[in-house]
């Protein structure tokens, strides 16, 4: 049984690999690894995505780079776009089935609490580190945006119909299997949480001194 805090995140969508890190090979069938990647707007026209792939997997073939990589653990994962675009999938599909609120309780994993600032309805046993660590929460969102001058009525017609799906029960119940919690938001209640999630995550990179590398 492993322990895992959980938290609420995104998933990367497109492009070329960059660099892979991690993994032991002290316990068979044993494997943790993570990677990033250099990633490009979904439009972007095919010959560019090649011409980006090409220059970087030709930057990491370069020495000094891989020497570069190996001094943060790294290993260099050159690769094609479609390679990446199967990598992601197999990656999702794998944590998608380890962290999970079923595997939780089932007691595969023991969960020492939520990142949300109070308890989720899929987990109603496992505490929220804000129990223990007062005014404690990182929990994330995931929504649908549009580009900035579409039509209000479109906009309206998007947000009742997504809010729609987010009211199914089979839906709820998917994510609810992921440990999450559906947020059926206006468009306005939405832009107002964006707000609040960027003031408050500006005041940590503040505090911290955290600079863009």
């Amino acid at each position: 049984m492993a322990d895992v805090v959980l938290g609420e995140d995104g998933l990367p969508t497109n492009s070329a690999t960059v660099g892979r890190s991690g993994s032991t090979g002290e316990l068979p069938g044993y494997e943790f690894s993570f990677w990033t990647d250099i990633g490009a707007p979904r439009n972007t026209p095919a010959e560019i995505v090649d011409k980006l792939n090409a220059e970087i997997n030709a930057a990491l073939a370069d020495p000094r780079m891989k020497a570069r990589l190996a001094d943060f653990g790294g290993t260099p994962l050159p690769g094609s776009p479609v390679q990446f675009d199967k990598l992601i999938a197999e990656e999702t599909e794998k944590w998608g089935k380890v962290i999970r609120a079923a595997n939780i309780k089932a007691g595969r994993l023991r969960a020492l609490g939520v990142a949300n600032a109070t308890r989720i309805a899929a987990l109603p046993d496992v505490p929220a580190v804000a129990e223990f660590v007062p005014g404690y929460e990182a929990g994330g969102t995931q929504g649908i945006g549009a580009p900035r001058n579409t039509p209000v009525e479109i906009i309206d017609k998007l947000n009742r119909e997504i809010n729609a799906g987010l009211a199914d029960p089979t839906m709820r119940a998917r994510i609810a299997e992921l440990g999450n919690t559906p947020l059926a938001l206006s468009p306005a209640e939405y832009g107002r949480l964006l707000a609040e999630e960027t003031e408050k995550w500006g005041k940590v990179v503040k505090f911290t001194g955290i600079k863009p590398e």
